[in-house]
């Protein structure tokens, strides 16, 4: 990025290879999404193609990026997204075809807890008070709260359509 903001040139291509699991869905290697851990050390990026979270270092001064190590996902579960938790503990990520969010530790990066969330989980969105978070359920019409000490479902909003996107206002009240 330029210091006006506009968009710089390439720094580095990476190219997923593989084929995935699961003919029926787009099942060649693609990012849904990309997120920075809270350190801006690692480019965390979710590929539901073949079922993998890639992490990659990060150089602030070339741009290259370089893999750091992957979170295999369940065959045929496809990691939809990811974001972190408030205190940065978590990767929370919503497991599309399992209907669930897993809980990544980012101490070690591994499995903590899934979240059984409903149908076709696709957007997790951490609250400001860092003890919960909301995720939409596209194929049963409804956000889901979850609360992150008990990682349990603690509410859920049924809603009109297939919700995909929500965001909230900054003190977490709408």
């Amino acid at each position: 990025i330029n210091a006006d903001g506009s968009v710089g040139f390439i720094a580095d291509e990476i190219f997923h290879k593989g084929i995935g699991s699961v003919a029926e869905r787009n099942f060649r290697p693609h990012i849904s999404w990309s997120a920075f851990t809270p350190d801006e050390e690692l480019l965390c990026v979710c590929d539901p193609g073949i079922d993998q979270i890639k992490l990659y270092e990060f150089n602030h001064v070339t741009g290259k990026l370089k893999l750091y190590d992957i979170i295999r996902s369940q065959q045929e579960s496809a990691p939809r997204q990811i974001e972190f938790s408030r205190d940065g503990k978590y990767i929370l990520t919503a497991i599309n075809a399992e209907h669930k969010v897993d809980v990544i530790s980012t101490a070690n990066w591994k499995l903590v807890n899934s979240i059984p969330v409903g149908r076709n989980p696709h957007i997790v969105l951490p609250m400001p008070d860092g003890k919960t978070a909301w995720v939409t359920s596209e194929g049963d019409n409804k956000i889901v709260k979850i609360h992150l000490d008990s990682m349990k479902v603690i509410s859920e909003i049924p809603v009109f359509g297939f919700p995909r996107v929500m965001t909230a206002t900054p003190d977490g009240k709408f």
